[in-house]
């Protein structure tokens, strides 16, 4: 679809080949995809625009970070949300820094887009680079419409502090020595593995008044800093305290009475800092753009988390907040190979083996790339499947699952890649 021009774009409609999964009997809901690589024709996506219908908010998942395939196929439905629904915005599970320097490129072409993609972490490989490049001609194409690029993630303390640290003499002036020594003893340590639970009751509550005093102060203080300066203090504040917390759980887990997984804390953060972002900075149409167990709705429900007991997750909240607005689209696969150079995972993964597990099925119905829809899908309603390591009623997680039968490790910036 890549190679298509502008004009050709604006003047052809949706319709491309006939869907590939007429020429062959699928089950009902499955679709066959014809692949993913980004410059494939789209037509085989049209019963993806009818399953997401109206969502202003579509979440696109993984079951494993660092699959090549998976980041190569979210690549090539962002790019069809973008031209075909109208989607201007992308939100990633990534610390708000990069999403900035990925921002300033694709808006503004500063940098390069292997540059913009570095700082993605799980996501800095060439396929997320090559969307860079292409957001960047799309937005050259558009420039009274772009698309935007922002993080959402609570895991830059160092960054969130430095911003606190600069905003509050500006906005608080004769306040600001009390409302900066109020979080004096909040860890900034991007590295952090434990924190005193004195420290950090000390840092909420110093946070909790910077809060209060924002609400009671906020005119005044956009008045003498900007309304950007004070929303990005907001959310500085927000990521400060789910990061606090984190670190708090992560390392003692039963050191507060409100007893949660630590990954509750980061998925309360980050769902927070989206909230914020996307009403008052990024109010477009939305793609999300994470883990699967990060967007999920109703992840309580999970009966076998793929990380242990499940959490309420960011999308939980999500669901909850938007409602029919927000659509969830997991990814998953049955043979898939990895490169997490953070964690020194490298190579193939082993293949699920039960037998209701939904990646076996599919792969027994030899499809190489396919769409569920859970809502006519011909699995059986309210049963429980296996889906990337979790036990649960897909239907009530996801409104369709992406399938890869085969994906490779993805193509790293920043490291050489893995050798198994």
């Amino acid at each position: 679809m890549r190679k298509l021009g502008w004009f050709v774009l604006l003047t052809v409609g949706c319709s491309g080949a006939p869907p590939p999964d007429t020429a062959r009997a699928l089950p009902d809901g499955v679709h066959l995809l014809t692949g993913i690589d980004p410059t494939l024709e789209d037509g085989d996506l049209a019963p993806l625009d009818t399953i997401v219908g109206g969502a202003a908010l579509v979440g696109l998942g993984e079951s494993v970070h660092t699959i090549g395939g998976f980041s190569r196929m979210k690549v090539r439905i962002a790019e069809h949300l973008v031209t075909r629904l109208g989607f201007r915005a992308i939100a990633i599970e990534g610390d708000r820094a990069a999403g900035m320097t990925f921002d300033h490129f694709i808006g503004q072409g500063i940098g390069d887009a292997e540059g913009a993609a570095k700082g993605l972490v799980v996501w800095a490989n060439t396929d997320v680079r090559d969307l860079a490049s292409w957001l960047r001609d799309f937005n050259r194409a558009h420039p009274s419409d772009p698309v935007r690029f922002y993080g959402f993630d609570m895991v830059q303390p160092d960054v969130d502090g430095k911003i606190l640290d600069a905003f509050l003499p500006r906005a608080a002036s004769s306040e600001s020595s009390a409302l900066s020594a109020g979080i004096a003893r909040c860890t900034r340590d991007p590295t952090a593995v434990a924190i005193s639970k004195a420290d950090h009751d000390a840092c909420l509550s110093g946070l909790t008044a910077i809060e209060t005093w924002l609400d009671t102060h906020r005119q005044a203080a956009e008045a003498s800093t900007s309304p950007d300066d004070v929303l990005d203090a907001e959310v500085a504040v927000v990521s400060l305290r789910a990061y606090q917390s984190v670190v708090l759980h992560s390392s003692d887990p039963g050191s507060d009475v409100d007893i949660k997984p630590w990954e509750e804390w980061r998925d309360k953060g980050m769902f927070e800092s989206f909230q914020i972002l996307h009403a008052r900075r990024f109010p477009q149409k939305t793609i999300l753009w994470a883990h699967n167990v990060h967007l999920e709705q109703r992840y309580p429900e999970v009966r076998v988390g793929a990380f242990g007991p499940p959490w309420r997750g960011m999308g939980t909240w999500l669901g909850e907040a938007a409602g029919a607005s927000y659509a969830v689209v997991a990814l998953a696969g049955y043979d898939l190979s990895m490169d997490w150079h953070e964690v020194g995972a490298c190579g193939p993964l082993p293949p699920p083996t039960a037998g209701d597990a939904l990646e076996v099925m599919l792969h027994g119905l030899a499809l190489p790339v396919g769409l569920v829809d859970f809502s006519a899908t011909y699995l059986a309603t309210g049963q429980e499947y296996e889906l990337g390591s979790e036990r649960e009623v897909p239907a009530r997680h996801y409104e369709a699952l992406v399938y890869l039968d085969h994906a490779d490790k993805m193509q790293p910036l920043g490291f050489a890649p893995c050798t198994p």
